[in-house]
């Protein structure tokens, strides 16, 4: 079987010249990451920093540089520049396992407490990271002094490893903070009897007696704590302050001076010489240890000054020597939040958070205000919009039925009307509306919402009468024409559709949503041409047009162009972070090109600037599937289920994605609730026929299936689960027959596939074979039924016919799957063009994991083991649980001479028991690393 992804051959003479240029910037950035990570294990950060910086001017995408430069900077004191290295790192792909650690501990010791607990979610991970994210989220807890959470977190990290020191040790921190000084003390005793020569046990020990009072025994502990740790920088900073309160100043300035030479940079070691130089009388040296502590506080983020006490109080004194125009920021913006302003400026003020989409905030700003004030129609309105975003469509209602109480023009009515449909009182809503429409046959705002409902209730002919009948009121109402033609387009009339538009641009050529709208009609038209032509008309004279922007971005996506419509769509989200539908595209578009942590990373911003759409939600699910992150995708799915009410489509959608990640539980739950909404429903009862079949339950799937057939007979789903049931009861034969009357009458992939799957395991491959390249024939637009009849011509010998039916494919469209199969043909028939043809299926999907591991892999394979070692990182970075793209790089690191970072490696792969090519090979090696036989 051909390995997972590929692309078009071409020349060699076209690709020689970019290929050396490339290869060479492939091998200075392997180079100088190499030296860099020399440097950071020898603990120069300094110099790695430096090393990585001159790897990504060579290779700005390089994963592990910017992750490694974000190590590095945070170890230097450095936070701004590490968070945006490792910022850029999550947003280039690297794995979230891999990064929220590191990125964790950053937020932490900045601070920001609250941030990590609200984006951080510990059932994302696999358990030694899950162990690490709720220690993390622990502390973060006790710096909000959430103790009874913190200790809930920390009794679930005790379960995931019972022999951890650090779960004690962070126990009797909590203990300590909340003032339970015995608990702090029994625990802080339990961790030194365990772990007797643990630096943070003893260190934690010496924290308890210094908060009793026991400075002798305190000094006792921190000696422990730093002969097990020379380097531990609290240890001796906790000794030299209890030294120095125990009036040994000599004694503490010694241990001061040595935690100097440990950490230069340590703020407090400073300002305790300071004080003690104070005590001495020598104030120009505690001037110059002062003036130390400003130059390290000063670059520091504001959030490390709000997070640590003893450095706020620090750096309250540096910054009054600085001015006070940043104390006189930081009051006023104290003072606006303490004094918000007076009611007049309130409902402008909640205006702009309703357009920023804050709703919540703007509530708070009214509500108290303006409760009870019965008369204030604007307040109301407000509070009602306010409502709206937040879905609360029937307090919304409520709010504005007492406005219209007041004021009975149509413009309320229409607002009524159009919040009684968002709240599901669709009869009234409507009726509201045409009230509206008597009271005021030219408010077109009304008769818009009443041409949508009728659209969205599938009565497009209403929505083109009722805007015929509007135009005859007042022919020069170019907007009720427009309108027209958006009614005549969903009614499937595309000439009449194109004439409205065109009457409309014809008396204002500059009326914009005709213009867009022929534009998405060429589209639909198969005039790509023409709508290309007026999208970038469009977009020069306006830039910085969204929309015209998003349809550009979904015709390159059409033509296949996903490099292009990726560029496209990126802008729009930089221009309009709300625009939903853009954004949706966007994840579908790297979910294709194989990058699911980017495709992750813009569903998860936009859940946040559009909160409460669980189709928003969804999207999160789907990039955490592809991630392979099936706890987190639990979890959210879970979620979304038992928020979606009675929503039968949504909660149908909900447990296909949970049967995919196998949490049939939970894909029951979401149906028996999408079945109480409408029991009649058949996708929703073949979707419970397909949950009983995946829980072993076959009678009741069959049952389900066969009753839907009695009134479906010609459903093709039906048929073919009815061939899963027979194929999981190992009676092929019979599934034959059902996934060959599915595929009469639904030529559909997925049955083919199935279809060609059971005559394999029947053993007769020949026929299943015939069936894909007969399917193949009739339907040549399916790239994936080219790939999988590839990989059966592989499989059954007909190499050169593979070779053949992939080099078609990729000929038709850059399909970086086929292009990443043909290179692994290539390269198994030694042809040299299996590397080119490989970084071609790179450009196409440049985060896929596979591919990146399919090129380092032949590169390394070749001898070229710099630039090799670059994409199999990127690979492991992108997809730490994948054991052979994890062999494939120890197997380079120990061909480059790591054999430390190799062993790791290979010990990660092999303790997976999942089966992967080179197991075998991967336990010989590590047997070699280690010096074993």
């Amino acid at each position: 079987m051909i390995r997972l992804r590929s692309f078009l051959l071409v020349a060699l003479l076209h690709l020689i010249a970019p290929h050396a240029s490339l290869l060479h910037a492939a091998d200075d950035a392997s180079r100088y990451y190499e030296d860099a990570l020399t440097r950071f294990e020898r603990k120069d950060d300094a110099g790695a920093v430096i090393q990585l910086q001159n790897a990504l001017k060579a290779d700005p995408g390089f994963l592990a540089a910017h992750l490694l430069l974000g190590r590095a900077s945070m170890r230097k004191g450095d936070y701004p520049a590490a968070e945006v290295a490792l910022r850029q790192a999550l947003k280039l792909g690297v794995s979230r396992a891999e990064v929220v650690v590191p990125l964790g501990t950053l937020l932490l010791d900045t601070g920001r407490a609250k941030e990590f607990l609200d984006t951080t979610n510990p059932a994302e991970f696999a358990a030694a990271t899950r162990l690490e994210v709720l220690l993390l989220r622990a502390r973060a807890q006790i710096d909000l002094r959430q103790y009874p959470a913190a200790r809930a977190s920390l009794d679930e990290a005790q379960r995931l490893d019972p022999a951890s020191v650090r779960v004690v040790v962070m126990m009797a921190r909590g203990a300590l903070e909340s003032g339970d000084l015995e608990e702090a003390n029994r625990l802080a005793e339990q961790a030194t009897r365990r772990w007797s020569s643990d630096s943070s046990a003893w260190l934690t020990k010496a924290s308890v007696s210094y908060a009793r009072g026991e400075l002798v025994a305190a000094v006792a502990h921190y000696d422990r704590a730093i002969s097990a740790d020379r380097e531990n920088v609290e240890a001796l900073l906790g000794k030299g302050s209890a030294l120095l309160d125990l009036g040994k100043r000599e004694e503490s300035r010694a241990v001061l001076e040595e935690l100097a030479k440990v950490d230069s940079r340590e703020p407090r070691a400073a300002y305790l010489r300071s004080v003690i130089a104070q005590m001495d009388g020598d104030t120009v040296t505690a001037r110059k240890l002062l003036t130390e502590v400003v130059n390290l506080i000063d670059p520091a983020p504001r959030q490390l000054l709000a997070g640590k006490s003893n450095l706020a109080l620090i750096a309250g004194l540096a910054h009054f020597d600085l001015g006070a125009r940043e104390k006189a920021k930081e009051y006023l913006e104290l003072y606006l939040r303490l004094h918000p302003g007076q009611n007049g400026g309130r409902k402008p003020l909640a205006a702009i958070y309703i357009d920023e989409g804050d709703a919540a905030r703007a509530l708070s700003l009214l509500e108290p205000a303006f409760r009870d004030d019965h008369a204030d129609v604007s307040a109301l309105n407000l509070m009602a919009a306010a409502h709206s975003k937040l879905k609360r469509h029937q307090k919304a209602t409520e709010l504005l039925e007492r406005a219209a109480r007041i004021s009975d023009d149509a413009s309320m009515k229409t607002s009524l009307g159009l919040s009684m449909i968002g709240a599901g009182q669709v009869p009234e809503g409507v009726a509201q509306l045409e009230s509206a429409l008597r009271k005021n046959p030219s408010d077109l705002r009304a008769s818009t919402a009443l041409v949508l409902q009728s659209m969205r209730s599938g009565d497009p002919g209403k929505a083109v009468s009722l805007m015929e009948a509007a135009i005859k009121r007042d022919p020069e109402n170019l907007s009720a024409l427009h309108l027209l033609g958006v009614a005549r387009s969903a009614a499937g009339d595309l000439p009449g559709a194109r004439a409205a538009y065109e009457r409309v641009l014809s008396k204002d050529p500059a009326f914009y949503a005709a213009r867009l709208n022929l534009a998405k009609l060429d589209v639909s038209s198969g005039k790509f041409d023409s709508a290309r032509s007026r999208l970038d008309q469009m977009l020069k004279e306006n830039p910085d047009d969204t929309f015209a922007m998003y349809e550009l971005g979904m015709l390159d996506a059409r033509q296949r162009r996903g490099a292009d419509a990726i560029k496209v769509l990126e802008r729009v989200r930089t221009k309009d972070p709300r625009h939903v539908e853009s954004q949706l595209a966007l994840i579908d578009l790297y979910l294709a090109a194989g990058e699911p942590d980017k495709a992750g990373n813009v569903a998860k911003d936009l859940v946040r600037a559009v909160p409460g759409r669980l189709d928003l939600q969804l999207a999160v699910a789907r990039t955490e599937i592809a991630r392979r992150d099936p706890a987190a995708a639990k979890a959210t799915l879970t979620t979304i289920s038992r928020n979606a009410g009675f929503n039968a489509p949504m909660l149908v959608r909900t447990a296909g994605l949970q049967l995919a990640i196998g949490h049939t539980a939970g894909a029951s739950y979401s149906l028996e609730k999408a079945l109480h909404a409408d029991s009649k429903s058949v996708p929703v009862r073949l979707a419970m026929a397909e949950v009983e079949l995946v829980s072993g339950n076959l009678a009741k799937s069959e049952e389900i299936l066969r009753q839907v057939l009695k009134e479906r007979p010609e459903d093709a789903l039906a048929r073919r689960l009815l061939g899963d049931v027979a194929v999981s009861r190992g009676q092929l034969p019979e599934a034959v027959q059902h996934y060959q009357a599915a595929l009469s009458r639904s030529s559909d992939f997925e049955t083919l596939r199935r279809l060609y799957s059971v005559h394999v395991a029947s053993r007769h491959p020949e026929v299943g074979l015939k069936l894909l390249d007969d399917w193949v024939r009739r339907n040549p637009q399916v790239a994936a039924a080219k790939i999988l009849l590839a990989e059966a011509q592989q499989a059954s010998g007909q190499s050169k016919a593979a070779r053949a039916t992939l080099e078609a494919l990729v000929a038709q469209e850059e399909n970086p799957v086929a292009l990443n199969n043909l290179a692994n043909l290539l390269a198994s028939a030694k042809d040299p063009s299996a590397i080119p043809v490989a970084e071609r299926a790179l450009k196409q999907a440049p985060g896929d994991p596979v591919i990146l591991d399919t090129l380092g892999w032949l590169l390394v394979s070749q001898g070229k083991v710099d630039p090799g070692l670059k994409h199999l990182r990127e690979a492991r970075l992108r997809e730490p649980g994948n054991p052979e793209i994890r062999y494939h790089l120890a197997a380079a690191l120990a061909k480059s001479g790591r054999a430390a970072e190799a062993r790791l490696e290979l010990e990660a792969a092999l303790s997976t028991t999942d089966a992967f090519a080179g197991r075998d090979a991967a336990t010989d090696l590590l047997r070699s690393l280690s010096g074993r036989r």
